[in-house]
């Protein structure tokens, strides 16, 4: 299974992370700054984090 990081989850990231968790073949975590856009990824579809993606060390965080 390939691990996926998707950064954003508005309505072109939540479409991604629908199309993707579909196939099965993605363990997929969604990283946004807003906790409420998170909310609107299926929890069974994604693991949902909130965190602020323009900073380059959380980014780091979030790819290991």
């Amino acid at each position: 299974m390939t691990k996926l990081l998707l950064l954003g989850a508005g309505k072109i990231g939540s479409a991604i992370t629908a199309l993707l968790a579909e196939t099965g073949d993605y363990t997929i975590t969604v990283a946004d700054a807003d906790s409420g856009m998170l909310k609107l990824i299926p929890e069974d579809e994604a693991e949902r984090r909130t965190a602020n993606v323009a900073d380059e060390d959380t980014l780091r965080a979030l790819a290991k």
